[in-house]
């Protein structure tokens, strides 16, 4: 999954000039706020899940037989997400408020799969 950011994401705050890849995000217009929440939830996912691209592509192949998916890899963007914890632990949440995750790999790529040929009209 690609989610590219935008100088939207950013705000009055960010320094203006040679500002650095970690800085402060508080935008000010509802389209910078949706880039920062995204890229949020993209983070959380990525760890959350720990997913590589040949484990999402194998699974949604479980689903659509004979299925082919061709990527590269970026070696700098790898790099970057090599650097990202693997996994979290979410044992305070289900501790303090009954976090009992449902959502699998595998009925994620059922769901992604099911709602795609419904609006491609091939259900």
């Amino acid at each position: 999954m690609f989610f590219p950011s935008s100088i939207g994401a950013f705000g009055p705050l960010t320094p203006p000039e040679d500002t650095p890849q970690d800085t402060i995000q508080h935008p000010t217009t509802m389209y910078g706020v949706t880039k920062v929440s995204g890229e949020l939830l993209c983070g959380y996912y990525h760890m959350a899940m720990s997913l590589a691209p040949q484990d999402i592509a194998a699974e949604i192949g479980r689903h659509s037989p004979g299925l082919t998916i061709d990527y590269r890899i970026d070696p700098v963007r790898q790099a970057i997400a090599e650097s990202w914890p693997r996994h979290m632990d979410d044992s305070a949440a289900r501790a303090e408020w009954g976090w009992d995750p449902q959502y699998d790999l595998s009925s994620m790529a059922k769901d992604m799969l099911d709602q795609l040929s419904r609006l491609k009209g091939t259900t």
